[in-house]
């Protein structure tokens, strides 16, 4: 849904608003801000971080200068200057963690101030730029009367686990976004086919005990595994930095996915610290200089199995941590709290 407001249109629908949802919109726009900076910035030090990771996680791999918030003046205003004097509407706020140095600027200048490369630069004014038209997409939506049933044209099923953004604009009672309508619609209609293969399943099995929505987690040993990513060839697929000896890609078959014994208190911390990536885990390991450099043709590090199946077959089983989430590109875990 392309969409654009004037100025004087979005302020006049946003502030028709409760004070809770305009609370919410100004808080998740923030929180996009801060995760399209950091993913660029990432990406300046060649990290290669799926676009699913929290800012927090990816914040967690920076050393430099991280996004902290902006502000509205409402109009261009001196109130709010850039760190050049320039008066703004909008004034951008970072921090760097190392040195806790503040800089405001305008996004004009953002590279300037921060002595980013001009691609950084685009990549991080056309995630901004995305962002907003995402703001503008829902104020229409609002001003329209948008409604969850017309839009979604399709009934949410009993036991449906509603992701959590989704959830979240729902309680929030404002529309979801046109990218989040397909997603919700795509998971919903998997679900009902798998529960449809469930109930095949079950009757298939009459007299069985085994109920059609429960079944028992499979743990496998490391040696068993072959953790390959799609698209990507076991030997023609890796890239092997210079540091590296060219000739050892002839014995590597891609399949290795034992992690080495000295770094998996490191991984163990990590996740004890919050870190629920585990691309960002693995890109910290290298960072870090800990562990093997080499990547797929994806980008994804040759680590990243090793990592998972090190907290899918030791940390999980034995109550250390819990699975949030998985997708092709990421798995996002939890370190368990005992009290």
């Amino acid at each position: 849904m392309k969409v654009e407001l004037s100025v004087e249109e979005r302020d006049v629908v946003f502030q028709s608003l409760s004070d809770d949802q305009r609370h919410f919109l100004n808080h998740e726009m923030l929180r996009s801000r801060r995760t399209v900076f950091a993913q660029m910035m990432a990406k300046a030090k060649g990290a290669d971080i799926p676009e699913g990771a929290s800012h927090e996680d990816v914040e967690r791999f920076l050393d430099g200068w991280i996004y902290t918030g902006y502000r509205d003046a409402g109009m261009v205003s001196s109130d709010y200057p850039c760190d050049c004097g320039r008066p703004l509407r909008y004034q951008h706020q970072v921090q760097h963690k190392v040195t806790g140095n503040v800089m405001h600027f305008g996004i004009v200048h953002l590279g300037e101030h921060l002595e980013l490369d001009a691609k950084t630069v685009s990549l991080i004014k056309k995630g901004f730029d995305v962002l907003d038209q995402e703001m503008d997409e829902i104020l229409v939506k609002v001003r329209d009367k948008w409604t969850m049933q017309a839009a979604l044209s399709i009934s949410i099923p009993e036991g449906f686990p509603i992701p959590q953004d989704i959830q979240a604009h729902m309680e929030a009672r404002l529309p979801l976004l046109d990218r989040q309508i397909v997603r919700f619609r795509k998971k919903i209609i998997d679900f009902m086919d798998q529960a449809a293969l469930r109930r095949e399943a079950v009757l298939k099995r009459v007299g069985s005990p085994v109920s059609a929505y429960a079944a028992p987690d499979i743990y496998v040993k490391p040696e068993q595994v072959t953790m390959l990513f799609p698209g990507e060839d076991p030997v023609e697929g890796l890239s092997v930095p210079e540091t590296i000896d060219r000739n050892a890609r002839m014995n590597y078959t891609g399949s290795e996915v034992l992690l080495e014994t000295g770094l998996m208190p490191k991984v163990e911390q990590l996740l004890r610290s919050g870190v629920q990536s585990a691309r960002v885990i693995a890109e910290i390991l290298i960072r870090e200089g800990a562990a093997d450099q080499r990547r797929y043709s994806s980008g994804k590090p040759h680590l990243y199995a090793p990592v998972c199946m090190y907290i899918d077959s030791e940390l999980i089983p034995n109550g250390c941590c819990k699975l949030l989430s998985k997708t092709l590109d990421d798995r996002l875990y939890e370190f368990a709290k005992h009290e």
